[in-house]
């Protein structure tokens, strides 16, 4: 879904083997985050997985943080979900991906392939594949799968995705509103331009794999900020508060300016340079 290319080196680990059907899809995966392996390197690929761990897994992989837990309660098994996959469902739930069925969740049973499916439905209505401009507006979450993508003049009424598929490659926009989310797994040092009178609200870098820069222009506004991947982020442009979650990652401020700031992660650090601009204050630690 998200065009992933790079793979993880899971050649020790014992149950899993280069010549599996699967082998290359499951390094990705590790790469991405979305599985681990476990302390003695075991994978577990044959296995059945319950929805509470498929939804921890895409509530991981899209970004999702502090949903409100208490839109569980309507549900008659959520004493049921474990403790570690509550917040993945209240994201899910709380954005309407997931609706479960006659009042119950059912997070220990097993997911299907045709439930999966519609909840990857209800997460991605649109890819793009191809490079280009692109005019038309969009209802609905939009993914980005390669580089090249230029998005000019247009709305996106849900989250904007630009995916792992980018790699460090280019994606331009000019005079875009986002309505929902922007989660940017993909692109590089110079690569995600925001230019013109653009509009981006919350936004989640998770890239795990190349250092990432955001480029925003004097007339470009841009919401919050969490920062959970792997790897170091430059940001320039008009930014409202920055949270640092992910360990040993430097979020430098350039030439930007932002409300408010966290660091959260160990090892971790926001470098504000000189003509960057800062609103110190309480919410700043």
């Amino acid at each position: 879904a998200f065009g992933a290319v790079d793979m993880a080196d899971i050649s020790e680990c014992p149950d899993v083997t280069e010549d599996d059907w699967f082998y290359e899809d499951m390094a990705k995966a590790v790469m991405m985050g979305t599985v681990d392996p476990d302390n003695e390197g075991y994978l577990y690929p044959g296995e059945v997985v319950t929805r509470e761990q498929v939804f921890t897994a895409l509530a991981d992989a899209f970004g999702f943080y502090n949903g409100d837990v208490s839109v569980l309660d309507a549900y008659d098994d959520r004493d049921d979900i474990s403790e570690w996959a509550v917040e993945a469902f209240a994201c899910l739930v709380e954005n309407g991906y997931v609706q479960g069925y006659d009042g119950m969740l059912n997070p220990k049973g097993y997911i299907t392939r045709a439930e999966f499916a519609v909840v990857m439905d209800n997460l991605v209505k649109t890819y793009i594949d191809e490079a280009g401009d692109y005019t038309d507006s969009y209802e609905g979450n939009v993914m980005l799968r390669v580089e090249g993508v230029n998005l000019l003049g247009l709305t996106i009424d849900g989250d904007l995705l630009i995916g792992d598929g980018v790699g460090d490659g280019e994606v331009y926009m000019e005079d875009v509103e986002v309505t929902g989310r922007t989660l940017i797994r993909g692109g590089g040092r110079n690569s995600i331009l925001v230019k013109g009178e653009s509009y981006l609200q919350d936004i989640v870098i998770k890239r795990v794999n190349g250092e990432l820069r955001i480029d925003g222009s004097n007339d470009t506004i841009m919401g919050d900020v969490i920062v959970d991947g792997n790897n170091n982020v430059i940001l320039d442009g008009f930014f409202g508060r920055i949270t640092v979650l992910a360990p040993d990652v430097i979020v430098n401020a350039a030439s930007a300016r932002i409300m408010s700031g966290e660091v959260i992660g160990e090892n971790s650090m926001i470098i504000v340079y000189d003509y960057a601009v800062v609103s110190p204050g309480p919410g700043m630690k």
